[in-house]
């Protein structure tokens, strides 16, 4: 304990951050620690990832603790937490417990057919070893080298919506974008003034790394006429899960908001979905073989009414429905060498 800490906390977590949809994360994790004074979180970012522009900001927002990297780099910590796989993560020193960010692995690092988080040079270090001591998994996948570090913890994401799912406002119409420039704001920018203009009470949901990229003047501004005609905006940290829980319908694309919606039973339609950027056998590449794909020649209110939703998706999602947050802090615990709280 430093003469500066009024609590004399026993374990120190460190977690890195590396975008906004990271930290959205990383604060479900947090939870876990709720009410043990045994533990405190420090937060930390080497703001090298292309979409940190206004991370700092953000992090000092939801209230975290920080450190710079420089001083990360120089200390050992009791725990590691990190909810993505890339940056210069072995420059830290303590166990490293490693989380997918979003609902499984469905997508390619840019500009290969890296399975972004699965494969190899994601999950081993320069020596072919196991980069963190536990990679947390919302179901069991074939690892290779890295199968003894794999630990099944769920999704505290979807657990933490299904919580919150609640009667659907059958008026309320949830679009939702990914990043990148074949995602729905990419090519189908039309569908959020349609269904605007259909007298939907409609809320849009941004991938973080769209705000991050662009800023939230230059997507106002992008969004003006649509927002003018009553579009909500929904900011790009937590509030997303609220509207996604309540909404009558979902309109997305390959991203995992769309498919949370979907395995939630929202009637889930796709307005865009880039078929060779999905990767097979995950929640995004089943949802494009389940659900409908919008028609801008057909009205929105018909689209809408036969759409359907897909809670089979819930299996591909998690294989421990419920649990995310017991076996995250099982996990955590273990790695910190603490006995977990009574309650």
């Amino acid at each position: 304990m430093e003469i500066w800490d009024t609590v004399p906390v026993a374990r120190t977590a460190l977690f890195v951050v590396h975008n906004g949809t990271t930290l959205d994360r990383l604060l479900d994790v947090a939870e876990v620690f709720a009410g043990d004074l045994r533990v405190r979180i420090v937060a930390t970012s080497d703001l090298s990832d292309p979409f940190a522009e206004g991370l700092p900001e953000l992090v000092a927002k939801v209230g975290l603790a920080t450190v710079p990297w420089s001083e990360a780099t120089r200390n050992r910590y009791d725990l590691i937490v990190s909810a993505s796989h890339h940056g210069p993560l072995d420059e830290l020193r303590g166990p490293l417990l490693t989380l997918a960010h979003g609902a499984g692995f469905g997508k390619y690092a840019p500009g290969s057919r890296s399975v972004f988080g699965l494969d190899a040079e994601w999950l081993l270090d320069r020596h072919g070893r196991p980069l963190a001591a536990a990679l947390g998994l919302a179901r069991p996948y074939e690892l290779g080298a890295a199968a003894d570090t794999a630990v099944v913890v769920g999704d505290p994401c979807f657990d933490h919506l299904v919580r919150m799912n609640a009667e659907r406002a059958q008026d309320t119409v949830v679009i939702t974008s990914t990043w990148g420039n074949r995602s729905l704001l990419g090519v189908s920018p039309q569908v959020i003034d349609a269904v605007v203009g259909a007298g939907y009470d409609t809320r849009l949901i941004l991938h973080p790394n769209i705000w991050a990229r662009h800023g939230e003047h230059q997507v106002r501004l992008w969004l003006r006429n649509s927002l003018e005609r009553g579009l909500t905006l929904v900011p790009p940290l937590r509030a997303w899960r609220r509207e996604l829980a309540t909404a009558g319908y979902v309109i997305g694309d390959h991203g995992s908001v769309t498919v949370y919606g979907a395995a939630l039973g929202k009637p889930t339609l796709l307005a865009a979905f880039p078929d060779d950027q999905v990767v097979p056998g995950s929640p995004a590449h089943r949802l494009g073989e389940l659900a409908g794909r919008y028609d801008p020649g057909i009205p929105v209110d018909v689209q809408l009414d036969k759409a359907t939703g897909h809670r089979e998706l819930t299996e591909l999602v998690t294989a421990v429905p419920g649990e995310a947050r017991a076996r995250l802090q099982a996990t955590c615990y273990r790695l910190l060498d603490l006995e977990e709280p009574e309650c």
